[in-house]
């Protein structure tokens, strides 16, 4: 080997020697700082995704209240304006006897029902006073359904009939036209016959220029049952009819003077202890809608903090941080007034 073969070798040795003592990894101090920044990144992108699950939440929930609360609104407004008319008669004329129970203790032919007949005492349920913050009111209508025949003849207790309405043994029913109307029970149905509990008074055994007319009759009684808004039917089964109505108020509107205009609101307790009750005209309903039932997993802290509402003027505290919003209008009975 020669004095250059020898001098090439050497250098290329120290060539790699520099080139490994280049070679080197990251120090400690610089990986902690790489995995802080990736930790700063991480959170960020988490945080980003929590408050766009939480928009998303909000949004969803917003939307669900509003839908609520105006199928709500829909239902009760839909059963109060057909409250109070019993075939074609409005109730305005109950204080003239042109709409009468036959039954003994049946005194309340009104379209708000307060009072609740003996025999059925633990059936129907009259409407009632709640507090706001603990109870919701429940409102009971007396309403005509669209199951209706035209009546023949009429001899005492037995009716005969023709056409398409379909009636069973108990069925409450309005016997009359346009000038009275009697109301009753069916003890018995039998073809084309029909019983009453009752004989109908001596008005639907004369020949009337308006025909007479049978039509069945449903006692409504609404109320808030596990943060559903309720319906009773005839004092039997009970229907869930919008979910996450937490509470449910009303205010009647007394006509005192006949003028058709209501001079107050108050709640039912007043108006009956001040014997007003024949005189309401208008009810006032007042809804909070939560986003969603406990029962159904509803998400929670999608406010800030509970929420202070005023619910027909009542100030009403929610319980926890689920969204709610209030729903309130006015409706007019249309079959107790000129409206």
């Amino acid at each position: 080997m020669t004095k250059t073969d020898i001098s090439k070798k050497q250098s290329m040795t120290q060539k790699n020697l520099t080139a490994k003592k280049s070679v080197r990894g990251f120090s400690l101090v610089e990986m902690l700082v790489a995995f802080a920044l990736s930790l700063l990144v991480i959170a960020a992108v988490v945080q980003l995704l929590l408050a766009n699950r939480q928009s998303v939440q909000i949004s969803q929930a917003m939307v669900r209240v509003q839908e609520s609360g105006r199928f709500a609104i829909e239902f009760l407004s839909h059963a109060i304006q057909r409250a109070g008319q019993y075939s074609c008669v409005s109730s305005l004329n109950a204080t003239e006897n042109t709409i009468a129970w036959l039954n003994d203790d049946y005194v309340d032919v009104q379209a708000i029902q307060t009072q609740v007949p003996t025999a059925l005492a633990n059936q129907w349920q009259s409407s009632s006073d709640g507090d706001v913050s603990l109870t919701s009111d429940r409102l009971s209508l007396l309403v005509a359904t669209t199951n209706d025949a035209i009546v023949h003849s009429v001899s005492g207790e037995t009716i005969f009939f023709t056409g398409d309405g379909e009636f069973s043994d108990g069925d409450a029913v309005a016997l009359g036209n346009c000038l009275f109307s009697d109301l009753t029970f069916i003890s018995q149905v039998s073809a084309n016959y029909i019983t009453l509990e009752r004989a109908a008074r001596a008005e639907a055994s004369l020949e009337q220029s308006t025909p007479l007319m049978l039509t069945e009759l449903q006692h409504l009684s609404f109320f808030i049952n596990n943060e559903n808004l309720t319906v009773e039917i005839n004092g039997g089964a009970s229907w869930a009819l919008v979910n996450g109505v937490e509470a449910l108020q009303f205010e009647y509107g007394v006509d005192s003077d006949s003028d058709f205009v209501v001079e107050y609101f108050s709640d039912i307790d007043t108006i009956q202890q001040a014997d007003q009750a024949a005189n309401i005209i208008a009810v006032r309903i007042g809804l909070v809608v939560v986003s969603a039932t406990i029962e159904e997993g509803a998400p929670q802290k999608l406010t800030q903090q509970t929420q202070t509402l005023y619910l027909l003027g009542q100030r009403y505290v929610a319980s926890d941080t689920r969204y709610r919003a209030v729903f309130q209008t006015t409706v007019a009975l249309t079959h107790r007034g000129k409206f």
